[in-house]
């Protein structure tokens, strides 16, 4: 107000306490149980699939009802251009999300 710099900075990283407090706070007792298993994946020793379970059955049914829409072109090839591929690319590793949050913020 009236051109005078009062207080400047970044909301998130220069103000005590900060607009964003962190999502977890560390606890310095925190410990890992010494029984704790690093595992990603236990094995359920007493799992079993259903008696009618067919492994040779199809992993998707297709939808009998469904029809290719008039005018579709299956055998067309899209000219692909080095935008598309960057984009494609990009957003597969989520670095356009990344571009576009420093770049707006």
């Amino acid at each position: 107000m009236d051109g005078v710099l009062v207080n400047n900075g970044h909301l998130l990283e220069d103000m005590t306490p900060p607009v964003n407090p962190p999502m977890e706070i560390s606890d310095e007792t925190d410990k890992k149980p010494t029984d704790w298993d690093d595992r990603e994946n236990i094995v359920d020793p007493t799992s079993k699939r259903p008696e009618d379970w067919d492994e040779d059955a199809p992993a998707m049914i297709p939808d009998q009802s469904a029809r290719m829409p008039t005018g579709w072109l299956e055998d067309e090839e899209v000219p692909y251009t080095l935008f598309h591929f960057l984009r494609i690319n990009l957003i597969r590793t989520n670095v356009l999300e990344r571009f576009l949050i420093l770049f707006y913020s």
